[in-house]
């Protein structure tokens, strides 16, 4: 006789609940199992048509307040500007127009992940948000330091 194994329910809705969570591309039968809040990667063009006009607009908004508040903030910061500092004193210096450029295209980076559903986190906008408001901080903390 053979061994009969016991199946408990929890089991049963565990496994169900993990397949639930793995999408298949539904164009090619051979398709890799990708995670379940990474969904098929889509085209730029694609990505655009399915965000509703709020996710749109909300994108936009990050990426004309982040480019504005640099372009605003440029002339104004020394040549170079503490990133990081822990109690008072300075850890890392790095050149100002440096940093302007990296946030920027940072953050147009960040969006075409989120577009195209390769987003680091499963919820969009989260991770573009973040690196706006904490450019947003940093600048003008800066500026602030500068004022006073």
């Amino acid at each position: 006789m053979g061994k009969h194994r016991r199946h408990s329910r929890r089991e049963d809705t565990a496994q169900s609940a993990a397949e639930r969570r793995v999408f298949h591309s539904p164009d090619d039968e051979d398709a890799q199992e990708l995670d379940y809040w990474q969904p098929e990667r889509l085209t730029l063009k694609a990505g655009i048509r399915i965000l509703s006009w709020p996710m749109r607009l909300a994108y936009l908004l990050i990426l004309t307040a982040t480019a504005a508040l640099n372009l605003y903030a440029w002339p104004k910061l020394p040549e170079e500007f503490p990133i990081l500092q822990w109690f008072g004193y300075s850890s890392f210096m790095v050149s100002s127009l440096f940093y302007l450029i990296f946030v920027s295209c940072l953050l147009v980076f960040l969006v075409y992940r989120d577009v195209v559903n390769r987003s680091v986190s499963r919820r969009k906008l989260f991770i573009p948000l973040i690196f706006c408001l904490g450019n947003y901080y940093l600048l003008t903390d800066q500026l602030l330091a500068l004022a006073g």
